[in-house]
C-alpha cells in the first residue's frame, strides 16, 4: 500500500507499506528486509515501511530516500477492512531518518515524523491478500 501527500506541484512524500496485513489490528512497523525475503514468510505483526521524496509525472524522479528509525513509536493500525468493497481505513504514526548519498555525506540529518495519520482509502486495487502465514 502507498499513502501519498502532495507538497507542492510535482513533489510528493510517498510512504510505501509493504504486506499490509488484510485484516484490522495493531501492526508494528519495521525496516526489516530480512524478514520478507522469499522463503521466509510474512510475520503477521509486522509490516515493512519505506519513504521517499518523489518528483511526479514528467520525470518520476526519487529526490531523497529515508528508513525508517526503529522504535515503539512507529506503529499501523488497521481499523476496518472491507475486500469486497475495495476499503480500508487506518491510523499510523512513523520516524523516518534520510539516507545520505555519497555526494551528500556531510549533510545535515533530516527526519520526517508522521504523528496522528489517517488513511481512509476506496476504490483500492488488492493484489494478494495473504491471511496465512507463507
Amino acid at each position: 500500500m502507498s499513502l501519498v501527500r502532495k507538497l507542492e506541484e510535482e513533489k510528493y512524500q510517498v510512504m510505501y507499506l509493504d504486506y499490509t496485513p488484510g485484516k484490522p489490528g495493531s501492526y508494528a512497523l519495521t525496516d526489516s528486509l530480512i524478514q520478507y525475503i522469499a522463503g521466509n514468510g510474512c510475520p503477521h505483526d509486522t509490516v515493512r515501511a519505506v519513504f521517499a521524496l518523489m518528483s511526479y509525472p514528467e520525470n518520476d524522479e526519487r529526490m531523497a530516500t529515508y528508513r525508517l528509525l526503529e522504535g515503539p513509536w512507529n506503529y499501523l493500525k488497521i481499523l476496518y477492512y472491507d475486500r469486497k468493497k475495495s476499503e480500508i481505513h487506518g491510523e499510523f504514526a512513523s520516524k523516518f531518518v534520510r539516507v545520505n548519498n555519497a555526494l551528500n555525506a556531510s549533510g545535515p540529518v533530516d527526519t520526517i515524523t508522521y504523528t496522528n495519520g489517517k488513511f481512509f482509502l476506496k476504490n483500492m486495487y488488492v493484489q494478494d491478500v495473504i491471511t496465512e502465514p507463507r
